[in-house]
């Protein structure tokens, strides 16, 4: 894991799908992985196929280890053949037994530039744990939130290109080290900076206006986990009402919310998939880079009157869900697999089952100042940002939720083998 609210749930819930299926699985911070020579041999499921990471995948099939991947920001893009070539690294695909794509929309997209790249369209366990057999399971922390908030309206943002935790400088150094990106797709990226930074400020507007609008309940908020927090605080810290949170997953805010606002943001194909009210904010409109998968699955305003008008026709109707359409079912399955029948966890535990990976025992150990690596805890204030720690606790209530809503994966244990990083198995 990289970005603990992102990634959390639907990798525990993986973990234990894979776990009743006689897997042994290791879930915890990404630096973890860098290093498993010690470990037992096994499927390194890998985040992303940046080119910076074929040095792993590389380390990891020398040692003995077959390699999996998928993208974590491959779902919602406004363009796929450029996210093809900012994301997708040939010499990772070089290096992969398989790459997990989130659905047939994404797979021809790889295939159409890579036609050899060995695709498996199975999901995503982010999207199982929002499935109806599951998504109860966030139901205790959405009523812990209700009772500290209140009543609210939830505004997911998504403008880290904007509003960056890092500043101009270091962001760009990073873009080029991940990225190493060609003129052109340094110029498309200039004109999505572009775009995000007009938007950014049109939600900030925005908020100046729904604040007062609103005056009776909370509006939360909630900015992406690689967004400056603060420059929405100072934006806002005259506005009583208005509130900037940026902790705990997702699904749980969504569930609390009476409404989810959002623009092309991945929390709106998940509100929707969660059968919550949701709303795209769209001030103004670009072909070249609007996501129009999370925009078409809910109701939108194009002005902040509008906005405010619509969300108080929600709220005074207590309206219980978006609406499902033929339409939208149909843009919904283009992109994503495991929404019915299997979960996409199960699909890609059935790919695993081809690698023909040999049985090896993991005795697990104990969390121990003599087993904690130099590296295995996020160092930077970004990285704290994105994944401020994880406790056995923390894992073990995830566990027990998932057990209590399904009736399943009653025989899971969790052990702790360092600091950010846990084996659960039967």
């Amino acid at each position: 894991m990289e970005t603990k609210a992102r990634e959390l749930d639907g990798k525990v819930l993986f973990s234990c799908v894979a776990a009743e299926a006689g897997y042994g699985v290791i879930i915890g911070y990404k630096t973890f992985f860098k290093n498993l020579e010690n470990e037992p041999r096994g499927v390194l499921i890998g985040k992303s196929v940046f080119a910076t990471k074929s040095r792993l995948f590389r380390r990891n099939r020398k040692i003995g280890n077959r390699v999996v991947a998928w993208c974590e920001e491959g779902l919602v893009v406004p363009s796929v053949r450029h996210y093809v070539e900012d994301r997708i690294s040939p010499e990772c695909l070089a290096e992969i037994d398989s790459f997990i794509a989130w659905g047939p929309s994404q797979a021809e997209g790889i295939l159409t530039k890579f036609p050899d790249a060995p695709i498996a369209v199975c999901g995503n366990p982010r999207m199982d744990a929002l499935r109806p057999e599951f998504r109860e399971s966030h139901r205790p922390e959405a009523n812990r939130l209700q009772k500290e908030y209140g009543e609210f309206v939830l505004i997911n943002t998504n403008f880290g290109l904007a509003n960056h935790y890092l500043d101009p400088d270091e962001r760009a150094r990073r873009f080029r080290d991940e990225r190493m990106p060609t003129s052109e797709t340094e110029s498309y990226f200039a004109s999505l900076q572009d775009f995000k930074s007009r938007m950014y400020e049109c939600f900030r507007q925005m908020l100046r206006e729904l604040g007062p609008a609103l005056r009776d309940r909370s509006i939360i908020v909630r900015p992406h986990p690689s967004e400056d927090c603060a420059a929405w605080k100072r934006g806002t810290r005259d506005l009583g009402n208005v509130k900037v949170v940026q902790s705990g997953g997702v699904a749980a805010w969504m569930m609390a919310a009476d409404a989810v606002v959002h623009n092309g943001c991945t929390t709106g194909l998940e509100a929707y998939l969660l059968g919550r009210p949701v709303v795209a904010y769209r001030p103004f409109r670009d072909p070249d880079f609007d996501s129009e998968l999370p925009n078409r699955l809910g109701r939108e305003a194009t002005t902040p009157g509008e906005l405010a008008a619509l969300l108080r026709e929600i709220i005074a109707g207590k309206e219980q869900g978006s609406v499902v359409t033929a339409e939208r079912q149909a843009v919904l399955e283009r992109h994503l697999a495991g929404l019915r029948g299997p979960l996409a966890s199960e699909l890609i535990l059935a790919e695993l089952d081809e690698l023909d990976v040999p049985e090896q025992t993991y005795r697990g150990r104990l969390l121990g100042g003599a087993f904690r690596r130099p590296n295995s805890v996020p160092r930077s204030g970004y990285q704290r940002q994105k994944f401020p720690g994880l406790t056995l606790d923390e894992v073990r209530e995830r566990v027990a939720r998932l057990q209590q809503v399904s009736g399943r994966f009653k025989g899971v244990r969790v052990r702790q083998i360092e600091e950010n990083c846990f084996c659960l198995s039967e």
